[in-house]
């Protein structure tokens, strides 16, 4: 074989084990990125979220409301709060649930997301929130602004 072919064939072999190593190494970094990710949120759950969701569960419990809080942070990535008074309820979708306020993450995009059904009304409330926004002040103006949708009746 002429030298030179043999030189271009070697090159272009090695430049295609080249592409698929950088190939590996990327998806391994978004991999790695995506678990710290997860990790994060999961321990921003537990040590935020539930933490002010309790809180707000302790202010209403002694006015008469029913109040769960929910950690689904190792299987859904979430975490929920529901609050009714006596058997009120959503019209979200086709099932039949209490109002309620969910933080979950949105591994893709590595944010969180907040979600709620009141009593007339299902939506998300707000996306792509940064993790790094996500703190004990805001969880409560989230829930907040549902709450009182709720105690409105709306």
């Amino acid at each position: 074989m002429d030298p030179k072919i043999k030189s271009e064939f070697e090159k272009a072999a090695a430049s295609f084990e080249e592409a698929e190593q950088q190939k590996k190494t990327a998806e391994q970094e978004r991999v790695s990125v995506r678990q710290q990710f997860e990790a994060t949120w999961r321990d921003k759950c537990l040590t935020v979220v539930l933490p002010a969701l309790e809180q707000i569960s302790g202010v209403l419990k002694p006015k008469g409301w029913d109040c769960e809080v929910a950690n689904n942070v190792q299987s859904e990535m979430s975490a929920t709060i529901t609050i009714h008074k006596g058997r009120q309820i959503t019209v979200a979708g086709s099932a039949t649930r209490f109002p309620y306020v969910t933080f979950v993450a949105d591994k893709a995009e590595r944010t969180i997301n907040v979600r709620a059904a009141s009593v007339r009304e299902s939506s998300t409330v707000a996306s792509h929130i940064p993790l790094e926004q996500v703190t004990e002040q805001f969880v409560q103006e989230q829930v907040l602004k549902i709450f009182q949708r709720i105690a409105s009746g709306t």
